[in-house]
């Protein structure tokens, strides 16, 4: 973190009030604290005004929002979260209704106006001060995700790219990242949203649009042959890379062509046109960004990027150097990320190391094992209790770890993790239905990372995003052979990468199961029954636990049999 003197950086409240709400706190000496509404109200994507969020970070550091002299909010003009604050009305879940599309055109016309757009945000910004009952800066929504993506990056330079559905007029924003600022160079409309594209097609496959990243996993199981010429009369690139083409229809039907000929498909071939579509599109935007800044680092955030196989693609690309995904790529950065791009415009930080990504609530053994009385659960206390997970793993067990702090993001890492030996190829099928989740849904394993070259092709091209779970890799023939159970059928994975430091408790297990095993990788899956959120408190560990039917749980200092 740069000034070097920490002391002089402003404790600072940062709110994100839309869907996907979260709320963090930068207490200006290198301490970070923050969460998404969802973990805490245990409502998948909860929306508006994220006053749990609020309530614990208040909790937490002991100081309250309304003594503070300044809160930061992300997003400039979004003004309907700030209306109804946390009864905010969800409507991303059609794509193809009209109070979604009349919310692009809103955008758009945000984009185009910059008078239209002043005056929204001195309306949202009064709005925002009587929601959070203090002075208040907003920021930008592509802003806030371009300096989590930068600063976070460790690049001394880099091109910055955001893409998601959309926020303040744009779907899509392309920086230069030098001398610890965003130079902004250009973007796209809210109505040419790669995101949307992404949303609808995911609707006609019969999945939930916020959980469109199914796709994802879904495409390896199909041929993209059939559907490969109707989405790409949805979704392309503009010839100079820099915008995106998309026939928008303010009274869009998925029953009119050639939504109606794409819902015959095979889901799984439809799935398969969408991401080749996506990867093409989305990988050429990437080639002419970083031809426009000559900065071959690229830095990476919005939900766009919560899609693995693209990012593998962009650190591909002979261009680029290395590729870094923020931890919380979807709208659960906004928060931190409109926190950095505030401290970073007005008091001059030019990068930041997260301290980790256990960020998160925590919670102390009193209260855990409150908890698994409460549940009729059994436990002990072992002196060693990676001995006990390893020694389970060995046997055949699946094993919980539910320990410290939360993870930031939408990624388990470790914290709240399911975990298996990865040589039982049938563990996707079996594990899945205890969970409940979709079949295609592959699992990721957690690698020692003085062994990632031996099991990943290139992982050197995203070495941050590797451990952070944001980025897929080839697997080599080692890892193939010794852990097929983490092999997706296109022969991708999506691995953390451990080092010690990053979560020495963690490590250990990792590090006796291979002593046990000789195999220095685990299945890594996130602990949550399928479309909820990651299991945050010991109440709701032990109730997925039970529900799942799982036989062994690391639960802070306890081992739990069931």
């Amino acid at each position: 973190m740069q000034p070097d003197d920490k002391t002089k950086l402003p404790q600072l409240f940062c709110l994100h009030e839309d869907s996907n709400a979260n709320a963090a706190l930068f207490d200006g000496r290198e301490r970070l604290w923050a969460v998404a509404e969802e973990r805490l109200s245990r409502v998948r994507f909860d929306g508006g005004f994220p006053q749990r969020s609020i309530d614990w970070l208040e909790q937490v550091s002991g100081v309250r929002l309304r003594d503070t002299k300044l809160a930061v909010c992300g997003n400039q003009t979004h003004f309907i979260s700030r209306l109804f604050g946390s009864h905010f009305p969800s409507f991303e879940h059609d794509m193809f209704g009209l109070l979604q599309r009349l919310n692009l055109l809103y955008h758009h016309a945000v984009y185009r106006c910059g008078w239209f757009r002043r005056l929204m945000t001195g309306f949202n910004g009064l709005l925002a001060r009587m929601r959070a009952g203090v002075p208040v800066r907003l920021i930008d929504h592509h802003t806030a995700h371009g300096y989590s993506a930068a600063l976070a990056s460790g690049f001394q330079d880099a091109t910055v790219i955001s893409v998601d559905n959309y926020g303040d007029g744009h779907s899509s924003r392309v920086f230069a990242f030098e001398n610890g600022g965003l130079k902004f160079l250009y973007g796209s409309s809210a109505l040419r949203s790669p995101g949307q594209f992404y949303g609808e097609m995911a609707q006609i496959a019969g999945i939930n649009p916020l959980l469109a990243g199914k796709l994802t996993g879904l495409a390896a199981h199909g041929d993209p042959a059939p559907g490969l010429p109707l989405v790409s009369q949805l979704f392309g690139l503009r010839d100079d890379g820099e915008d995106f083409v998309y026939p928008f229809k303010l009274f869009a039907s998925g029953h009119a062509s050639p939504y109606r000929e794409l819902a015959q498909l095979d889901r799984r071939d439809l799935a398969a046109a969408t991401q080749q579509r996506f990867e093409e599109v989305m990988v050429g935007y990437a080639a002419a960004a970083v031809r426009r800044t000559g900065l071959p680092n690229v830095a990476l955030a919005g939900g766009v990027f919560g899609n693995v196989r693209v990012n593998q693609l962009i650190a591909e690309l002979p261009q680029v150097q290395q590729v870094y995904v923020f931890p919380a790529m979807s709208d659960q950065g906004i928060a931190v990320g409109a926190g950095l791009a505030y401290l970073a415009q007005e008091h001059g930080l030019r990068s930041y190391d997260l301290p980790s990504v256990y960020i998160g609530p925590d919670y102390d053994e009193q209260q855990i094992e409150q908890a698994l009385i409460q549940g009729g659960l059994s436990y002990s206390r072992p002196a060693d209790i990676a001995d006990e997970a390893a020694a389970a793993l060995m046997q055949g067990n699946v094993v919980v770890r539910y320990a410290g702090a939360l993870e930031y993001g939408p990624r388990a890492l470790g914290h709240r993790t399911i975990m298996y030996r990865p040589d039982d190829y049938s563990v996707n099928d079996w594990l899945n239905h205890k969970l409940h989740r979709n079949e295609y849904m592959p699992f990721a394993p957690v690698i020692m990372a003085q062994h990632a070259d031996r099991m990943l092709r290139n992982p050197d091209l995203a070495p941050r995003a590797a451990r952070l779970m944001t980025v897929s890799f080839h697997a080599t023939d080692e890892l193939k052979r010794l852990c097929p159970g983490v092999i997706h059928v296109d022969g991708t994975v999506r691995p953390q990468i451990l080092y010690r430091e990053d979560e020495p408790q963690y490590y250990a297990i990792l590090e006796r199961w291979h002593q046990l095993s000789g195999v220095p990788c685990l299945i890594n899956t996130s602990f949550n029954m399928h479309e909820e959120p990651i299991v945050c408190s010991p109440q709701d560990a032990v109730r997925a636990f039970i529900a799942a039917g799982l036989p062994r749980m690391i639960c802070g200092p306890f081992w739990v049999t069931a």
